[in-house]
C-alpha cells in the first residue's frame, strides 16, 4: 500500500447515482488503482444502483447494516484520504465513497450523496436505547428500569462574540425550555458552562460517550418523566402518548456552546439526526474585531503573556492569516483548510496571540454550509445580530424572537414579569469598547477583512437562500 497522499480536485458535482454510474467504466478497466479487494464490489454495487436509480432502496440497504467501503483511490495504488478533514470539502472532494451505516435514520442523501466512515472517537446512540414517542425533544428509554436519557433539540451553531449568550437567556426564558446542568467530567476538561458543556468539541475528543452529554441534560429527563413517568412509551408502539401528553410534549433543552459550529456534522447527526440548529450572525469584520479584543482580556493581559496589543498588532494579524488562506485555497479545498489553518485552540502564549481563528471563525459560508450535508434547510434559523436588538428596534426584535420559538417548536407565551427582562434586555456591550483598552481596527484593516469575507457570504447566500445575511 503506498503512502497517502492528498486528493485530486473533484470532479464537478453529479447525483449519487450518476456519480457512481460514471465510475463504473473507470473500475472496469482500473482494477489496480483501487484499495485492494474493493473493485468487484464496486462494479457490482454501481451496476445494481445505476439500474433501479432507486435512492429509497440504497437508503433501506444502508440502514439494514451494509458496511463495505468502496472507494476509489489515485493511481498508483496510493490510498486517497477519504474519512480525514478533508472528506467534507463540497469542492475538491475525492472520489465518491458508498458507505453503510446502521441507524435507524438514513440520512438524506443531498447533492453531495456522501456518507463518511465513521471515525474510531465519534460518539453513537447506545444500541439498548429506545426514542420514547409523543415528545418533541430526543428523550430514550435508557434502561429496564425505565430511566429516561434527554439529549438538546436545538443547538447554537453561531462562533463566538455573536451574542450566544444573550440569546441563551433570551430563549430561557420560555417555559417550554429546561435548562441542563453542570457536568463534572465535562467541567474537568474544559471550564464549561450550563450554557456550553462543549461537548461536541472536547468530550469528543477525549472519546467521552453520550452517555456523559445526557447527564448534562437530566433535568428535562425528569420533567419529561413527571409524575406520567410510567405511562412513557416506545417510538411505534400501541396505545396512547405517555410522556408526551399535554405541556411534556413541547419540552426541550438547548446546546448553546460557541464551539459547535467546527463540529464534524457527521459525528453530529449519527447522535442528534432531529436537531435543529439557529446561528444568529453578526458582522463578521466586528466579530473578528471583538475576538481579538476579548480573548487579549481574557489571556494575553495575564502575567508572563504579555503582548502589543494595538491596530497595527492586529492589522499585520490579518495580513498573515488571509494570505496564508488564500495560499492554501489555490491547492486544497476550502473546507480543510478551513479546518487545518484555524489551529488548535491550546498552545503558547505567542502563538494565540496570532490565532487565526479571530478572522477565519467568521466564514460563516465555509463552516455553516458543511452541515446542509446531513440536514435539510428548514433545520436551520439564521438571523442578523441586530434583528434581536431590542434597543434599536424593539418591534423587530420581538417579531424574530416569536419567530425563533415557533421554529424550535414551542409556544409564543406571554412571560412572567421576572422573566421578562431576561428575554428583552438589551444586547450587552463589552465595557471596553469606550476605553484606551480596546483596539479598534484600522479602516485599512476593514477593508481588507471585508474583501476576504465577501465571497464567502456569497455561499452563504446561496446555500440558505438567504441574502438579507449582509452588512455592507
Amino acid at each position: 500500500m503506498g503512502d497517502r497522499q492528498s486528493c485530486p480536485r473533484a470532479r464537478p458535482r453529479r447525483p449519487p447515482l450518476l456519480a457512481a454510474a460514471a465510475l463504473a467504466p473507470a473500475a472496469a478497466g482500473r482494477g489496480d488503482e483501487l484499495a485492494p479487494g474493493s473493485a468487484e464490489t464496486l462494479r457490482s454495487l454501481v451496476a445494481e444502483l445505476a439500474a433501479r436509480h432507486d435512492v429509497a432502496a440504497l437508503a433501506a440497504e444502508r440502514a439494514s447494516g451494509l458496511r463495505e467501503a468502496v472507494e476509489a483511490a489515485p493511481a498508483g495504488g496510493a490510498r486517497c484520504e477519504v474519512g480525514g478533514a478533508g472528506a467534507e470539502d463540497a469542492e475538491r472532494a475525492p472520489a465518491w465513497t458508498l458507505l453503510g451505516q446502521a441507524t435507524p435514520w438514513p440520512p438524506p442523501l443531498r447533492g453531495k450523496g456522501r456518507v463518511y466512515k465513521p471515525r474510531p472517537r465519534d460518539p453513537a446512540l447506545p444500541s439498548a436505547w429506545r426514542r420514547v414517542s409523543g415528545v418533541r425533544s430526543p428523550c430514550y428509554h435508557a434502561g429496564s428500569d425505565g430511566e429516561l436519557a434527554c439529549l438538546p433539540l436545538l443547538l447554537n451553531l453561531a462562533p463566538p462574540k455573536c451574542g450566544t449568550t444573550d440569546l441563551y437567556y433570551r430563549v430561557l426564558a420560555n417555559p417550554s425550555v429546561v435548562e441542563g446542568e453542570q457536568v463534572v467530567a465535562l467541567d474537568e476538561i474544559e471550564g464549561n458552562a450550563v450554557k456550553e458543556p462543549k461537548y461536541w468539541l472536547h468530550g469528543v475528543k477525549h472519546g467521552m460517550p453520550v452517555e456523559v452529554y445526557a447527564q448534562v441534560y437530566l433535568p428535562l429527563a425528569r420533567a419529561v418523566a413527571g409524575p406520567s413517568a410510567n405511562s412513557t412509551q416506545l417510538e411505534g408502539s400501541p396505545g396512547p402518548a405517555g410522556a408526551g401528553a399535554g405541556a411534556h410534549q413541547e419540552l426541550l433543552s438547548m446546546d448553546f456552546s460557541a464551539t459547535n459550529f467546527c463540529a464534524r456534522p457527521a459525528a453530529l447527526w449519527r447522535v442528534l439526526p432531529e436537531s435543529r440548529f439557529v446561528a444568529v450572525l453578526r458582522d463578521p469584520v466586528k466579530r473578528a474585531e471583538s475576538h481579538f479584543n476579548f480573548a487579549f482580556t481574557m489571556y494575553y493581559s495575564a502575567p508572563g503573556c504579555h503582548h502589543e496589543h494595538s491596530p497595527a498588532f492586529l492589522h499585520e494579524n490579518v495580513v498573515n492569516i488571509t494570505a496564508a488562506f488564500r495560499t492554501c485555497l489555490a491547492d486544497f479545498g476550502r473546507t480543510w483548510c478551513w479546518e487545518q489553518q484555524r489551529g488548535p485552540d491550546r498552545g503558547p502564549c505567542s502563538e494565540r496571540a496570532r490565532s487565526p481563528r479571530f478572522v477565519l471563525d467568521g466564514l460563516y459560508g465555509t463552516s455553516l454550509v458543511r452541515f446542509l450535508d446531513f440536514y435539510p434547510r428548514d433545520r436551520f434559523f439564521l438571523r442578523r445580530l441586530d434583528e434581536l436588538d431590542f434597543r434599536r428596534d424593539k418591534k423587530t426584535a420581538a417579531r424574530t424572537l416569536r419567530e425563533l420559538w415557533a421554529f424550535a417548536g414551542i409556544s409564543s407565551v406571554e412571560l412572567p414579569k421576572q422573566k421578562r427582562k431576561a428575554a428583552h434586555t438589551k444586547l450587552r456591550e463589552n465595557e471596553q469598547t469606550r476605553t484606551v483598552f480596546f483596539a479598534h481596527l484600522l479602516e485599512e484593516t476593514r477593508t481588507m477583512l471585508r474583501e476576504f469575507y465577501r465571497p464567502d457570504l456569497a455561499r452563504l447566500h446561496a446555500a440558505f437562500g438567504d441574502k438579507s445575511l449582509s452588512w455592507w
